[in-house]
């Protein structure tokens, strides 16, 4: 008999439930420690990463600790911006809480991916002056759950709604 243990490899979460998950204070990184600034702008390997089992021992310190560490501990934490209780995540042997975080597909790249994807069609078509066809399909196409037809050709629509 073999015994089986469950090992997270991966959470997905938007911003704000990463937030609330790693206990970190807004606007900041729960991964990195760059400043609000940097957001989008780069590799976040260009910021020290954050250290939440240090974070945990801060935490003990501030709760178990004499009258002075738990003022230093506590002044720590507020520096770094990270609230004064206990993530699940940072005692955890075998993940490390940085390396269980990815993209939410679904806020963040699957929004933009149909108009990307639509445009390059319509420069491609424009291109090679298929666009008049492509627009009068667009017309012609029936209703169906989750998409209303429109009655102006693709090129015309300036408002999409779900893009």
């Amino acid at each position: 008999m073999r015994q089986c243990y469950p090992v997270i490899c991966a959470w997905m979460a938007d911003y704000l439930n990463n937030i609330h998950l790693h206990l970190t204070e807004q606007p900041h990184c729960p991964v990195c420690k760059a400043p609000k600034s940097w957001f989008g702008e780069g590799n976040s390997l260009w910021w020290q990463l954050r250290d939440y089992r240090l974070y945990f021992r801060k935490i003990i310190l501030a709760t178990q600790g004499d009258a002075k560490e738990r003022w230093e501990a506590r002044q720590y934490l507020e520096v770094q911006a990270v609230q004064t209780s206990v993530c699940v995540f940072w005692n955890t042997k075998c993940i490390y809480p940085t390396s269980i975080i990815v993209c939410n597909v679904l806020h963040t790249i699957y929004p933009s991916m149909p108009k990307y994807l639509l445009d390059w069609v319509t420069s491609f078509l424009e291109q090679h002056s298929r666009i008049e066809k492509f627009n009068l399909r667009w017309v012609m196409m029936p209703p169906y759950p989750g998409f209303t037809r429109s009655n102006k050709p693709y090129c015309q629509v300036t408002q999409r709604s779900g893009m």
